[in-house]
């Protein structure tokens, strides 16, 4: 089941994703995740993470155990998944165009949330060979990325590449 971005309740927006990627890639690593797991991971205190994890709980996306684990439900699985894709597609396609991989690991992870389901899929069709028949392909012009659909090249409007010389992208 794919969970278009809109369908998203607002409050899991950047923050709550941040959160249940971060879970899904520390159950990938340990057999247990809990706060103070995340806290550590993320780099925010443990009052910062309960609050998170209690709007979280309350939001259907995860379950807490009494022994304090955490686990993801179904749709925070999914939400968490997507994003993790999200995350490795975009830092991959900005390596391959010359980023530093620090700051397209930074920049991937302010992108993956903005990103339109339409514009990942055409990245990812872009980069994994498997394009939509009208796609063209992906280029830089006037510090934009752009796709291009039969002779015509669209902006993809969320992501423009900064002027500066690190050629970081900006949300």
């Amino acid at each position: 089941m794919t969970i278009p971005n809109e369908k998203i309740a607002p409050e899991m927006r950047e923050s709550g994703e941040m959160y249940l990627e971060t879970i899904l890639i520390l159950s990938e690593k340990q057999p247990v995740v809990r706060s103070i797991d995340v806290a550590g991971e993320m780099g925010f205190s443990r009052p910062s993470v309960s609050r998170a994890v209690a709007t979280l709980k309350k939001g259907g996306y995860i379950t807490v155990e009494k022994s304090g684990d955490l686990r993801l439900t179904e749709t925070g699985r999914e939400i968490a998944v997507k994003i993790y894709e999200r995350h490795r597609v975009i830092s991959r396609l900005l390596k391959k165009i010359g980023v530093p991989e620090k700051v397209a690991d930074a920049d991937a992870c302010r992108i993956e949330h903005v990103i339109s389901d339409e514009t990942f899929s055409a990245i990812k069709n872009s980069i994994t060979g498997r394009r939509n028949r009208a796609a063209r392909g992906i280029f830089v012009f006037n510090n934009q990325i752009r796709v291009m659909l039969g002779i015509m090249s669209i902006p993809v409007s969320v992501l423009d590449i900064s002027s500066s010389l690190n050629g970081s992208l900006r949300v």
